[in-house]
């Protein structure tokens, strides 16, 4: 059973984006260090490079709030080039592929989306109305799109036009400078036969004619991946908008499922080598009646390869039955029977002949070298000494203590990950989105009274200890700049707080030369290395070009943003005292985190009339470590059947030597020897 899980898991992500029609022909853009790349690329190399056919920009915008019938939604949201349905075959359920984005009021709903809020009614031609942060818009639904499954692009329920980013998310993105250097992710399609990535070292060229990354050389190469390698690059996405995965966890799946198949193969032959002799008597009256060794071999071999089919039917039915655990178990949809081709039926039925051929051949050799007055004669069992069974259990007992030492380490590495210090506070703090909804009720953006209310009226709740505004989160997202000092570029990541924010999150301060004034900076222990200056420091010039200067309240200890394993080598973190208006809100709560997030979640219903995302930062952590999870749950599984197995070839090997040895012990109990 786990057997086909596996090889389905494995198919499956071997062939993530591989049925699009044009998947040879496109590629990724990327950089030497993420897959990201500035909108207004797109355009330039279309002009420069016959050999493009098409290009296509994707962002993610994460949950926009939409309005369907004056009822309220909070949908993931996904804005892509009107190229989208023209260079990849997703299923469009409604809908002309050219057409569905060809004006920037057009959108696509899900087909799920569609059975939420329209009830399954056809939405074609019905509008829909999208909360932006900058105000609402209404806008006309073209089609409806399928579930987008093995893909390194997330399910979506609402597809937009890029077009709409300048107009309601970034200003800058199409500037002819290319500002928003990682504002989306770029899909190239080629004409057939041609060969655009023996050009991208002209293309680095060209990009430090207009990109500031490349003339800064913060970035010195280009990168052409191809789609079908995407999901298993080690370049990942910058926004983590691509769905990508792990190469080595699914070698290690697929060699742990190899060994549980060799174990299982050498268990059935020691079982059956086991039982020879009570089927020798059989074998030689066989013999003598006619039957010759080639037919006794066929018969041993025919009964390996019916029980093997017999246990492949069964195994595929518990397979089908335990469906929902193996999906949450390694994070994906595995399906036996959907999408089916003959190839795969032929691949079952091939290696169900060939393992059941293999667990028969021994057996079946063994007990066809034997003449029938061996058997009579009752020297059979002299024959035959089980050196190789032997050796087979003590090879897959090893192999199952290192399985089982392996869980163990998985297990310990696991637990100190989650119980790792990041260098700020993380039990019981919460982190709340604002939804834009709330931002499109505020008139006047100097104005804090109506955040002064909110923060007043969460803290009423008896669970809830302090509320503090902010504008980014550590272990969530912030924002950037790379400023050009001493000749080196460096990239410092921006977070502001209020004073009551920066409390709860409890940075480790060094010194504190200034008090905490809005607008004033806090500089990590690696920023204020990389920015040569002092503990003492209370001003500095951070960008001399930009004559960016700073006042510095003083210096904190360097910490890790988004988790333990995020390497933030390259990067330089600074926290900004809050000065404008906040975006999210850091709320430290009690132990008693259902009642404090069921509290929480009225008070805001009734308060910003729209539904807010919030989550406990070590919930957050948790599930950012689900792949060591996924690891460590899939090795000890397999490694309680590895004991299983183990076990079982145990009793093979005792049932074996039983059986030889019982006119021996027959004769001791004549003798008076007791059971014990």
């Amino acid at each position: 059973m786990f057997i086909l899980i596996i090889a389905k898991f494995s198919q499956t992500e071997f062939n993530i984006d591989k049925f699009h029609e044009n998947v040879d022909n496109i590629y990724v853009l990327s950089n030497e260090q993420y897959i990201a790349t500035a909108y207004g690329v797109s355009g330039k190399l279309l002009e420069r490079y016959p050999e493009i056919r098409r290009t296509c920009a994707i962002s993610d915008l994460r949950n926009q709030h939409v309005e369907v019938y004056d009822k309220g939604y909070d949908v993931e949201t996904l804005a892509v080039d009107s190229t989208f349905f023209e260079m990849f075959s997703f299923e469009l359920a409604t809908g002309e592929r050219h057409q569905v984005l060809s004006t920037p009021n057009q959108v696509l709903v899900s087909e799920s989306f569609v059975n939420n809020a329209f009830n399954g009614q056809s939405p074609l031609g019905k509008s829909i109305t999208i909360q932006w942060g900058a105000g609402a818009a209404e806008y006309q639904i073209s089609g409806v799109f399928k579930e987008i499954k093995n893909s390194i692009i997330h399910n979506y329920d609402l597809i937009v036009n890029t077009q709409l980013l300048e107009t309601y998310i970034n200003a800058n993105i199409s500037n002819k400078n290319c500002n928003n250097s990682a504002g989306v992710s770029l899909f190239i399609q080629t004409y057939p036969d041609t060969d655009l990535t023996s050009k991208t070292d002209d293309m680095a060229d060209y990009f430090k004619e207009f990109f500031w990354v490349y003339q800064r050389e913060l970035f010195k190469e280009v990168i052409l991946i191809p789609l079908g390698e995407v999901y298993f690059s080690d370049l990942r996405s910058a926004s983590g908008e691509f769905n990508q995965g792990n190469k080595q966890v699914v070698f290690i799946l697929s060699a742990v499922a190899l060994f549980i198949l060799f174990f299982a193969l050498i268990n059935y032959i020691n079982l059956t080598v086991a039982q020879t002799g009570f089927r020798a008597k059989e074998m030689a009256m066989r013999r003598l009646l006619g039957s010759s060794k080639p037919k006794i071999m066929l018969r041993f071999i025919s009964e390996a390869v019916l029980l093997t089919m017999i246990a492949f039917v069964i195994s595929m039915m518990f397979t089908e039955l335990v469906r929902p655990f193996t999906q949450s178990l390694l994070g994906r949809e595995i399906t036996l029977f959907q999408d089916i081709t003959f190839g795969d039926i032929a691949f079952c039925i091939g290696m169900v002949l060939i393992i059941g051929a293999l667990a028969g051949i021994i057996p079946a050799v063994m007990i066809s070298r034997y003449k029938p007055m061996d058997v009579v004669k009752g020297t059979f069992r002299l024959h035959s000494k089980m050196i190789l069974g032997k050796a087979f259990v003590v090879v897959q007992n090893v192999i199952t203590i290192i399985m089982l030492a392996l869980t163990i380490a998985l297990f310990m590495q696991f637990h100190h990950l989650l119980n790792k210090p990041l260098g700020y506070a993380t039990k019981n703090i919460m982190n709340v989105q604002i939804p834009g909804a709330f931002y499109a009720g505020i008139t006047d953006q100097k104005d804090m009274s109506p955040w002064l209310m909110l923060k007043s009226e969460l803290e009423k709740i008896p669970d809830v200890k302090r509320v503090g505004f902010a504008q980014g989160c550590p272990i969530y997202g912030t924002y950037s700049s790379n400023i050009q000092r001493d000749g080196e570029n460096i990239k410092m990541m921006f977070m502001k707080f209020d004073s009551t924010a920066f409390d709860i999150l409890d940075f480790g301060i060094v010194k504190q030369n200034q008090e905490n004034l809005t607008g004033y900076y806090w500089l990590t222990e690696e920023a204020a290395r990389k920015l040569h200056v002092d503990q003492e420091v209370t001003n500095i010039t951070l960008d001399p070009e930009q004559n960016w200067d700073i006042n510095v309240c003083g210096i904190i200890k360097d910490f890790n943003r988004i988790s333990a394993l995020y390497d933030g080598s390259q990067e330089c973190n600074v926290i900004v005292m809050l000065d404008g208006m906040p975006q999210n809100l850091i709320i430290e709560t009690t132990d008693m985190h259902d009642q404090a997030l069921q509290d929480i979640e009225t008070q805001l219903k009734k308060l910003m009339e729209a539904e807010c995302h919030y989550s406990y930062f070590d919930d957050v952590l948790y599930s950012r470590y689900s792949d060591q999870k996924k690891t460590m749950n899939i090795v000890l599984i397999f490694t309680i059947i590895a004991i299983i197995i183990s076990t079982l070839g145990l009793i093979a090997i005792s049932t074996y030597y039983t059986r030889q040895r019982y006119v021996e012990v027959g004769v001791r109990k004549v003798f008076g020897s007791s059971n014990w």
